[in-house]
């Protein structure tokens, strides 16, 4: 298959060899390694030396094993791979790779949509076109100036290639010469495509090469607009290089035409192009022996074709640029066109590639960026634009923070510089330095979603001040903001401090750069400055494209996983606004002793500082929140050390992600930062995922920073010295922590100071360094037992805030009621629809009626269900209960049966009083004093069932001695006089009805009893208040906000001293409307049923913008503490459960 001979000219003239293959053994491709290797075989034996050719890598033959598994479908790809499963392992690994990897199959619609449709020159499409023999010719050649910038300038300005521009001219001139412009070519390539691990073809010979079609549209051209170079030869080029780059693989057509059965007869049912096009590319001569001959229509490389060969196109155009010359041979079928219409294509097609040569125009496409941008866009961002790209995970963050009112993502870089500087040069220096990165000539856009711009030029923002007031220029370079849509986003102030002191302020969006990446722009800089010339840092689109290659789905996974089980997030500051504001900044170090200690804690569990920070400040906000699973934000490098030359890139790698801290009290500090180790291990791969896409909503709102920036303050720059860095930004959190390392830790806290005040940011940072001051010393000591709060924080907490002791008589509910009948016999005690009852005449009636329950064996120890609506006979069966020494059980007869059932098994009382037995009771000729029985203090006075947490009734016992502290307190602290009157509403079922009943009573003054379901009547209780002169009422804070509604319009209640709110949470806003509506105090009281009724107590101040009403301090004789869920106390201002 392979002929050579040697054509002798002769002494004088230089000779010719001509090698004649088979085109079934080599390609156009093939002649680049045979020459070369002929050459070099040819210099070696003129030196007598044995020829030794570099070895192929990869077979011919195995290239076309691989095509035929490539070709076939998925599933039978791997039936194959299971069927040679005892073959070599390499094959069956790959065999497994292939049917992982894509299906061809599904590449198939495409090529069908391609094919399906009208061919695009004018004529028929015929499946026979005829001979090799018969085919008709002609050359046409484009001159230098056409050729120079139609294969060089042109495709470059359009991040293209030739053949881009080529098929660009081609689909505008068959267009214009056939009139549609849908346009169907087969094009030709070298088909050797990296689609396969490992595979080399450098040095393989053969025939690769590739066929498949395109259907081409230059769109709407003006001709004369496209022949002057115009608009319209930018539109054509654009259109047409945006159809080739949405072509499937090239390669998929040939397996699909030609090696897969099933997918093989589909497409060649479908008609074929009548075009085909090949660019051979470009051939250059250096005038040195042994090199191809250019005189042939292809220069040094020809072929020819049995005459009886079939044509396999109606027309055929072959173009090779020889040196600065394009040569075209059209080749085509005389039997369907005409010598002249060709030539009509060809000067159309010359005249559309001079138009096109003669554009100085250029610009991206969609296919050059790797953000979703349509040509439009890219237009319209104008001439300038390099390249488009997407924003790295924290970047997407900043941006949309800049978009609110205030965006704090402001960053500065302050250097100090002592000796004779040149200002001038330091410009310059600036400005080569925004040149040498275009991640520092970015600006950003909303399209489809934030886009960052990358433009080929900017000006750089400089200015010099002559003023001793460095820090006031620091402080307005922060002050002015960036506009994310204007680039840079950076710039420099130099300010004269005097003739050898200077400061060098750097001014930049956060989204430009992160911490590490800013001293590597500084020790730049400065080598600039001094005239060197730095090696290029690698691209910033590295990482970007680095990004875009990882396993999004592995990596939401992952994280999924890390977070499973986070109930709530956790927030120092719930209720802070949502536009942020600068922040206020406080500061702290830690002594060299406790460092090295923390170091060495480090050391010994094989783990880092950074995981002791994380441990100490999930610590912390477990004290700061009363939680156990907290979660904050870290920031990590974000540079992966797989990605080569990363530690030299300069952008914005950081991210944010959240460092989840589950706290065991039995865990030792060891275990827990052992534990903390292994759990961000498994999170390392997964450090590129952005925080939207790891949680929605919002997770955290602090953050942990541990700063390790290679800035050293000692540089000398030639004849200057800097002499100090300092480096200031912000976050929007309300909480930051900085964490320095060196000798003596160094703590920065940033606040937000419209959420905290400084002292509260300062006693945070206290609180930190006494953690790590405590995990230092006690690394063996369990986390449950670390001691979060101060010596006289914790005396403020357990004693100061508690010291409720009061002296108590002791008494019960009926001796302190005997007493005031004894002071006040004709006092009002009782009013019940207009009818009164003075405490002698209720205190005889209570008493006939204990004897007979006494009788019934009422008595201490005992209980007496009472199931009575409220009226004057439920007071009286509930005094001559508590009398009898019994305590009382109150049932709402409304309840459901089984309800009351289940109560009364639970409480097994010795007597129901109800209507019924009431009507029956005979007290007549029993005495009306008081009985002899004396219950003790700690016998039970009264007996309520509550809902219970699991839903069944739980009956709660409170004895005299505790109902009758909280009536002693109750009076001490509002003080009934004897021309009160309280309102007894509250069903009694409720223990907020027990102060009602007995309270007044023990007093002096009044109770008013409201009718049955008279509490649930906002307008009647409003009537009652005013007609009964009521002083003195409670209600829960709904039925408290509907009351108010009824009485909206009218005059206020004019007795009314107090309103006493329990029950429920109350509202500030609905405790604000009642004391303005009012005019009285409102107090807000809470307690379990179990503590008898309350426990704390306030009066209500209204406060602007108040998220809550306190619940107060705690009554007498009770200790009230708020404990972390390991059941230590919390420190001032910390959510955590009551006790």
């Amino acid at each position: 298959m392979v002929g050579v001979a040697w054509l002798d000219a002769g002494p004088e003239i230089s000779g010719r060899l001509v090698l004649t293959v088979h085109h079934l053994a080599v390609d156009g491709v093939s002649w680049r390694i045979l020459l070369p290797d002929l050459f070099a075989a040819w210099e070696a034996a003129a030196r007598g030396a044995v020829p030794e050719l570099a070895a192929v890598p990869t077979s011919f033959r195995t290239w076309a094993h691989r095509l035929q598994d490539e070709a076939r479908d998925r599933d039978e790809v791997r039936d194959r791979g299971e069927a040679r499963d005892g073959g070599e392992a390499p094959y069956r690994e790959e065999v497994r790779d292939r049917g992982e990897a894509r299906d061809r199959a599904a590449e198939l619609d495409r090529w069908i949509e391609i094919l399906d449709g009208p061919a695009g020159d004018g004529s028929a499409t015929p499946r026979q076109w005829g001979t090799w023999g018969e085919r008709r010719e002609t050359v046409v050649e484009l001159p230098a100036e056409v050729t120079r910038p139609l294969l060089g300038k042109v495709p470059g300005a359009f991040h293209g290639r030739a053949d881009d521009v080529l098929l660009a001219g081609l689909a505008a001139a068959v267009a214009r010469w056939s009139g549609d412009r849908s346009v169907l070519v087969d094009l030709e390539g070298h088909g050797r495509e990296e689609i396969f691990p490992g595979v080399d073809l450098s040095r393989t010979v053969g025939w690769f090469t590739a066929m498949h079609p395109v259907r081409i549209d230059a769109g709407p051209v003006d001709w004369d607009d496209l022949r002057n170079g115009g608009q319209s030869a930018a539109q054509a080029v654009k259109r047409v290089k945006e159809q080739l780059r949405a072509l499937p693989d090239p390669l998929s057509y040939g397996l699909l035409r030609y090696l897969n059965p099933r997918t093989a007869p589909v497409l060649a049912a479908l008609p074929r192009p009548e075009i085909g096009f090949n660019y051979l590319g470009r051939i250059t001569t250096s005038g040195q022996d042994w090199e191809p001959a250019t005189d042939g229509p292809s220069g040094g490389l020809s072929g020819g074709q049995d005459a009886g060969a079939p044509l396999r196109h109606g027309i055929e155009i072959n173009a090779i640029a020889l040196g600065d010359t394009l040569r075209v041979t059209w080749t085509w079928s005389p039997h369907h066109y005409t010598e002249d219409r060709i030539v009509e294509l060809a000067n159309a097609w010359s005249e559309a590639l001079t138009g096109i040569s003669r554009h100085t125009g250029g610009g991206l496409t969609p296919s050059d960026v790797t953000v979703r941008l349509t040509q439009d866009d890219l237009d319209g961002f104008g001439p300038d634009l390099q390249d488009a790209w997407p924003l790295a995970p924290l970047q997407r963050g900043l941006f949309f923070h800049s978009l609110l009112a205030v965006d704090v993502y402001t960053a500065q870089l302050v250097l100090d510089l002592t000796g004779p500087l040149d200002a001038s040069r330091l410009r310059a220096a600036a400005e080569r330095l925004v040149h040498r990165h275009p991640s520092l000539r970015v600006s950003f856009e909303f399209r489809d979603g934030p886009v960052q711009l990358v433009h080929r030029r900017v000006e750089v923002p400089w200015r010099e001040v002559a003023t001793a007031d460095a820090a006031g220029v620091a402080a307005e370079e922060r002050a002015h903001r960036f506009d994310l849509s204007r680039a840079p986003l950076l710039r420099f102030a130099l300010v004269r401090l005097d003739a050898d002191r200077h400061r060098l302020i750097l001014t930049n969006h956060h989204i430009l750069l992160d911490g590490w990446s800013t001293p590597l722009l500084a020790a730049e800089l400065f080598a600039l400055y001094t005239g060197a010339e730095p090696p290029a840092a690698p691209p910033y689109k590295g990482y970007l494209d680095w990004l875009a290659r990882q396993d999004h789905a592995a990596a939401v996974e992952a994280w999924d996983r890390a977070l499973d089980g986070l109930d709530d997030p956790t927030l120092v500051a719930p209720h802070a606004p949502a536009d942020p504001v600068p922040p206020g900044r406080v500061t702290a170090e830690l002594a060299e002793g406790p460092t090295r200690a923390l170091t060495t804690l480090a050391r010994t569990h094989s783990t880092t500082l950074n995981t002791v920070m994380q441990a100490a400040f999930g610590l912390l906000l477990a004290q700061l929140t009363g939680g156990d699973d907290v979660v904050f934000g870290g920031t990590v490098s974000g540079r992966p050390p797989e990605l080569p030359g990363v530690e030299r890139m300069v952008g914005l790698f950081i991210n944010t992600l959240p460092v989840r801290v589950r706290l065991r009290p039995a865990e030792s500090v060891g275990d827990l930062l052992r534990r903390l180790r292994d759990e961000q291990a498994e999170l390392l791969a997964h450090h590129h995922l952005g925080l939207t896409e790891i949680h929605r909503g919002v997770l955290f709102d602090t953050l942990l920073v541990m700063e390790n920036y290679p800035l050293d303050p000692r540089t000398a720059i030639g004849d200057l010295r800097l002499t100090s860095a300092d480096v200031a930004d912000a976050t929007h959190y309300p909480i930051t922590l900085l964490v320095i390392p060196g000798e003596r830790l160094r703590f920065r806290l940033q606040y937000r100071p419209d959420v905290f005040t400084e002292a509260e940011a300062e006693g945070m940072l206290d609180r930190f360094r006494r953690l790590l001051t405590t995990l230092a010393a006690a690394p063996d000591t369990a986390v449950g037992r670390l001691d979060g709060l101060f010596r006289d924080e914790r005396e403020l907490l357990l004693r100061d805030w508690n010291d409720t002791a009061a002296a108590v008589p002791e008494a019960t509910l009926a001796g302190l009621f005997e007493d005031q009948v004894a002071r006040t016999p004709d006092a009002t005690a009782l009013v019940s629809e207009g009818v009164e009852l003075s405490y002698a005449a209720f205190n005889a009636r209570a008493n006939r009626l204990a004897r007979l329950l006494a009788e019934h064996e009422a008595g201490p120890e005992r209980v007496v269900a009472l199931m009575l609506p409220r009226s004057p006979d439920l007071l009286v069966a509930m005094y001559a209960v508590v009398k009898a020494g019994a305590a009382y059980l109150p049932i709402d007869p409304d309840l459901p049966a089984g309800r009351i059932a289940s109560m009364l098994e639970d409480a097994r009382p010795v007597l129901v009083i109800d209507r019924d037995w009431l009507a029956g009771a005979d007290v007549s000729g029993r005495p009306a004093e008081n009985l002899d029985v004396r219950p003790s203090p700690d016998n039970p006075a009264y007996v309520i069932y509550t809902s219970g947490s699991t839903g069944r009734p739980k009956g709660v016992v409170v004895s005299h001695r505790s109902i009758v502290n909280r009536l002693l307190w109750t009076q001490s602290r509002y003080g009934l006089r004897a021309d009160d009157r309280v309102l007894q509403k509250t069903p009694a079922g409720f223990d907020v009805s027990v102060w009602e009943f007995f309270w007044p009573l023990q007093t002096g003054a009044a109770l008013v009893i409201a009718r049955p379901g008279g509490h649930r009547d906002p307008a009647y209780l409003a009537g009652l208040i005013d007609a009964e002169r009521v002083t003195t009422v409670h209600f829960v804070p709904s039925m408290l906000a509907v009351f108010l509604a009824a009485v909206a319009d009218g005059p206020a209640p004019a007795s009314l001293r107090r309103v006493i709110c329990s029950g429920e949470a109350l509202p500030p806003e609905v405790a604000d409307q009642a004391v303005a509506r009012l005019g009285v105090p409102v107090h807000n009281l809470y307690g379990p049923t179990e503590a008898a009724v309350d426990v704390t107590s306030w009066e209500h101040r209204p406060e602007p913008d108040a998220g809550s009403v306190p619940i107060g301090r705690p009554v007498w004789n009770t200790r009230v503490y708020v404990l972390d869920p390991w059941l230590r106390p919390v420190p001032v201002g910390v959510a955590g459960e009551l006790y």
